[in-house]
């Protein structure tokens, strides 16, 4: 006798093989699995590195019109200064 409740070699080879190629296939489905989830975070961190880009470009603008119109306020504020010492205040 092969092994205990095998009473013909081929029979625990069929088993073992049916055995085998079904844990082939879930290793399979598992890889598939991850690969989409991989794909999913992948596809997330595109989107969060496309949206950080948009937020570092719109505060850049918006630091610029800030920077320009303070630029304005000052060369009023310096004119009517001016102004002001000329006419004696």
């Amino acid at each position: 006798m092969f092994m205990p409740g095998f009473t013909q070699p081929n029979a625990f080879f069929d088993l073992w093989t049916r055995a085998a190629k079904e844990h082939v296939e879930r290793i399979e489905q598992l890889s598939d699995q991850l690969g989409k989830a991989q794909g999913q975070g992948v596809e997330r961190a595109q989107q969060a590195v496309d949206e950080s880009a948009k937020l570092m470009k719109e505060s850049l603008s918006y630091g610029l019109t800030l920077a320009s119109e303070w630029r304005k306020l000052n060369l009023e504020l310096v004119k009517k200064t001016s102004e002001s010492l000329r006419t004696g205040g």
